[in-house]
Formats: structure tokens, C-alpha cells, sequence
């Protein structure tokens, strides 16, 4: 939303003397065309006969986008099926199921697991919120993919909207359902919060939770329910990440680690910084390696412009950054 145009970003993949790459300019605007369900096959069946797979193994259909829109979906997903192997769908909204009934094709042609989008399983708030035009169908299609499949449902959580009571009778749903597990996903409403395409806000009326407050609300959910409840860019309850390590808990896990003796700076997210500030401090090396925050709060995005707003002179002759932040290596 509000992106024109494709940005060349630049990366670790570019070439030699050349900023921008397929990664960095079409991968990342997702401006690339559906590939054909016959090259995709194609594709599937040379990995599949140069590599020797196990039976059980499960294939993900995967667009960087919402698979539900795929139009050779169907058709997909039953070859695969005639091939003797399942099928886990990845991210979907299900708008673009219009009819319920398309599910019970997919769960037919061995699909067993799917991430759906979840968002509320209020329909007039998926139809305000999502642009769903046929929520009904995409809510019943999740109850159906719930009662058959492994589900792991997701829920981007826009505050006043579809938090608070909303949430809980969402979670009630996805639990009487039979889903297996719910992602909340923390809104991104400014660059520094991964819009790195645009500068200009999603919504611009939306209060942005704080990292401190869309935890608890994480930890919260997690408790209320027997969902397995994780979120994003933090945390998971269930296993202390993200930065387990972090951790006074399990510092004894860290006395397996080499001994650090060069320097170095690691930079890195806004969000990231503390956690790995604390385990060079739980190390008792932090002279060695300090730790240098940039304003964006995910470190794969991380651009040129957020390097050049560092302060250079905390940063030391060895500097490590993200691999798979957009800067090009000139």
C-alpha cells in the first residue's frame, strides 16, 4: 500500500559494481507474475529426482504472498497429490476463497497444514480491515482447514480494532476449532517498523503499541488459552525467545561458547540490541564487543541510510552486520 514503483535497495547478492539484484528490486516489491503451474511442477520433480526425499515429506506452496489468490491453486495441489505427497499451504488470508467449498477440494488433494490469516473471525471487521469481499466464506474456509488440518493462524493486531474482546472470542473460536497455534503479528506503521518501500504510514490514525505493551499482550493471550501463542518481533512465551541466551536463566548455556578475545561491533535493530548487549554482558566480554542499535526495529531491514545515521566513533575497526539487510558490500 502507498509503494509506486521498484526501489533498488541493493544486498549481500548484488553484483560486483552493480547495486540491485532480483533479490533486492522484484523479490523484495513482489512485483514478479504467478509462475505457471507446469514450471512449478517441473521444478518439484527435478528436486525430487536429484535429491532422495522421505515419504513423509510435506511440500509448501509458497508465493511471498497470499497463495489463496493463486489461480492454478486446485490444480497445484492435486498433482502433487497424484505424486504421493502432502501439502502445507503457506501464508493465506482466504480472500481468495469465495466459496468455502474450495477448501474442502484442498484438505481432498492432501493439503495437512496451512497458515491462515486470521485477523478477526468477526466478518464485517475482515471486510473493513482486510477488504475481504467474501468474508464469511474465508472465516467458514479457516473453521473447515481447523477441523481437518494442522492450523497455524495469524493475526496482525491493529489496537482498538481487533484486540481486547475481539481477540478473545477470536481465540475461542481457533480453540473450539481445533487450530494448533496463533502468530500475533505487531502492526508496522512507519519505515523504521519495516515499511523500508514507503515512507508514509499504512493507516495514519493508528496508535502504535509499544514492543513493551504488544508483549505483554502476547504473555497474556499465551496463558488465556491452550493455543500455542507466539508473536512478532517478540516473543514466544513457551521458549523465552526471542534471545533465549538473554536470559539470566540460562547462562550456564553460555559457558560452552569460545572464549572471545578481538573486538568487534555488532550492529544491529533497535529491538535486537538489548538482548544481545546482555549476553556479551552475561559473557563478561562487553569491552570486546559493544553493540550499536540502529532506529529500525527489524535488522533484515536495515538500509544504507540507517548506517549513515551511526555514530561513528562507537564503532571499532571490525563491524558486523546483518547478512540479509539491504546494503550493498561497496
Amino acid at each position: 500500500r502507498n509503494v509506486k514503483g521498484t526501489t533498488v535497495l541493493g544486498c549481500k547478492n548484488c553484483p560486483p559494481g552493480q547495486i540491485g539484484c532480483a533479490h533486492c528490486t522484484t523479490d523484495t516489491n513482489m512485483t514478479r507474475d504467478f509462475i505457471p503451474p507446469f514450471q512449478v511442477l517441473s521444478s518439484l520433480q527435478t528436486n525430487i529426482f536429484q535429491t532422495q526425499i522421505p515419504e513423509d515429506t510435506l511440500i509448501n506452496i509458497t508465493g511471498d504472498g497470499d497463495v489463496s489468490c493463486y489461480p492454478h491453486l486446485l490444480e497445484l495441489t492435486d498433482s502433487i497429490n497424484n505424486m504421493g505427497l502432502k501439502t502445507h499451504l503457506g501464508y493465506t488470508s482466504g480472500k481468495g476463497f469465495d466459496d468455502a467449498d474450495v477448501v474442502d477440494k484442498l484438505i481432498n488433494n492432501n493439503v495437512t497444514e496451512t497458515t491462515y490469516t486470521a485477523f478477526a473471525t468477526d466478518p464485517q471487521l475482515r471486510y473493513k480491515w482486510m477488504h475481504d469481499p467474501t468474508p464469511e466464506a474465508s472465516i467458514e474456509g479457516l473453521k473447515r482447514f481447523c477441523e481437518s488440518c494442522d492450523v497455524h493462524a495469524a493475526s496482525i493486531i491493529i489496537p482498538g480494532v481487533n484486540d481486547g474482546e475481539v481477540l478473545r472470542k477470536t481465540c475461542e473460536d481457533l480453540e473450539s476449532w481445533g487450530a494448533k497455534a496463533l502468530i500475533l503479528m505487531r502492526f508496522a506503521n512507519s519505515q523504521n517498523q519495516g515499511l523500508i518501500l514507503n515512507s508514509e504510514p499504512i493507516i495514519p490514525s493508528v496508535q502504535q503499541q509499544s514492543v513493551d505493551e504488544f508483549r505483554r499482550l502476547v504473555e497474556d493471550t499465551a496463558k488465556e488459552y491452550s493455543l500455542r501463542v507466539t508473536g512478532t518481533p517478540v516473543c514466544d512465551p513457551q521458549n523465552d525467545t526471542p534471545y533465549a541466551l538473554a536470559k539470566d536463566k540460562n547462562m550456564e548455556y553460555l559457558e560452552v561458547l569460545t572464549e572471545i578475545k578481538a573486538e568487534a561491533t555488532i550492529i544491529t535493530s533497535k529491538i535486537s540490541a538489548p538482548y544481545i548487549e546482555k549476553i556479551f554482558e552475561n559473557l563478561g566480554c562487553a569491552d570486546h564487543v559493544n553493540v550499536v542499535a540502529t532506529e529500525q526495529e527489524i535488522a533484515c531491514l536495515i538500509r544504507p541510510d540507517d548506517l549513515r545515521a551511526i555514530d561513528l566513533s562507537e564503532v571499532k575497526d571490525t563491524v558486523i552486520i546483518p547478512g540479509r539487510c539491504f546494503v550493498h558490500d561497496l
